[in-house]
């Protein structure tokens, strides 16, 4: 008998690809392992992309106060502003609020 190593197979992927692929799994309703499985994507890969985005996510909210600049779309009619928290939650500000109440917010 012939002795068969077995193949392992390495997809390089972009940024990008990485994001989309996260987001897939979180529309998706389904476990990570599973959406792994069914995806033929490797778990543990798959949970360091996501500790990869959380950290850097952690590194851009590390500003003074805890707070980062937000950025005004001039072309919004009511919008004030968007949040982006930390865990991917995004709160939509449709007039001016003070630091405290964001602050409550975040608790």
């Amino acid at each position: 008998m012939e002795n068969k190593s077995m193949e392992v197979k390495t997809v390089s992927r972009s940024k990008a690809e990485r994001e989309e692929i996260i987001e897939g799994w979180r529309q998706s309703g389904k476990s990570k392992k599973m959406y792994c499985r069914e995806n033929g994507l490797n778990y543990m890969t798959f949970i360091s992309w996501m500790s990869a985005k959380k950290n850097r996510r952690k590194k851009a909210f590390a500003a003074k106060d805890g707070f980062v600049p937000l950025q005004i779309r001039s072309n919004a009619s009511s919008l004030f502003a968007e949040v982006t928290c930390s865990n991917g939650s995004v709160i939509t500000l449709h007039q001016v609020v003070g630091v405290e109440y964001l602050r409550m917010l975040a608790r």
